[in-house]
């Protein structure tokens, strides 16, 4: 489990990031996710939860997959169960799930566009431990 400052706005300007968090009633911490490619996100910030380093194509395979997503709402909503955070250098944009089941479908979506088996295992454990969690 690595560490990390989710609200640190500073990491933005240094790349690109997708981060992954639980916005939902909280009575015990749940995880945050960082997908980053190299040199772009400080690892050595994060508080409690897991970074995983992937190529520039996983990245905008993953950002795509986001944006697209039927089950994520681009505005900020009142409620939201979990922020889908994605940083492009210095553009930020954040897109929101509204419950458990959509959260779920996103995140085997996710582990799905991953094509190594090792990789795609460590993420599906992480999304395991955070569902079981919720």
């Amino acid at each position: 489990m690595l560490v990390f400052n989710a609200d640190d706005d500073r990491i933005a300007s240094a790349g690109k990031y997708i981060r992954i968090e639980y916005k939902g009633e909280m009575n015990k911490p749940i995880p945050t996710v960082i997908f980053y490619i190299p040199g772009s996100f400080d690892t050595t910030t994060l508080k409690f939860g897991d970074a995983f380093q992937i190529s520039a194509t996983e990245f905008d395979s993953l950002a795509k997959m986001i944006i697209e997503s039927k089950l994520i709402l681009k505005s900020k909503i009142k409620r939201s169960f979990y922020e889908f955070t994605i940083v492009k250098t210095k553009e930020k944009s954040v897109f929101n799930t509204i419950d458990k089941n959509s959260t779920q479908i996103v995140f085997d979506s996710i582990i799905g566009a991953f094509r190594n088996d090792n990789k795609k295992k460590s993420i599906k454990d992480e999304f395991d431990y955070i569902m079981k969690r919720l």
